[in-house]
């Protein structure tokens, strides 16, 4: 399968399970991206996907920041990926545990930049 059409069918199958709650990871194994810049092209994909709804980026995180994480899935360093706007509440929220399809509490560091950092400056990962 060529990567612009295994792109493709990831992002639709990534669509689908967020859409139907489904758990990340039962995934077919075909639509796995074999290497990081596939990954990044898969989630810039569904970035788009997500405008094309209407669903903003409201910033982003790191991922994998610890050593035991980064081993758990086979990736030797953090990652970095969008927080939706729908996940992301600046006041107080009811929130129902039906609509997720694990529900646990992470600590996270907020930094806000005075300026936009140039995506050519040097490696961000």
């Amino acid at each position: 399968m060529s990567e612009e059409i295994r792109v493709c069918r990831a992002v639709e199958q990534l669509l689908k399970d967020r859409d139907e709650n489904a758990r990340f990871g039962d995934s077919p194994v075909d639509l796995t991206p074999p290497n990081l810049p596939e990954g990044y092209k898969v989630q810039d994909a569904l970035i788009k996907r997500y405008q094309d709804r209407g669903q903003g980026i409201d910033g982003w995180k790191v991922g994998l920041a610890s050593k035991s994480m980064q081993q758990s899935v086979g990736i030797p360093h953090p990652i970095e990926g969008p927080i939706l706007e729908s996940l992301s509440h600046n006041e107080h929220v009811d929130l129902s545990n039906a609509d997720y399809v694990s529900v646990c509490l992470e600590a996270d560091g907020l930094v806000l930049l005075a300026g936009p950092i140039s995506y050519n400056e040097g490696p961000w990962t």
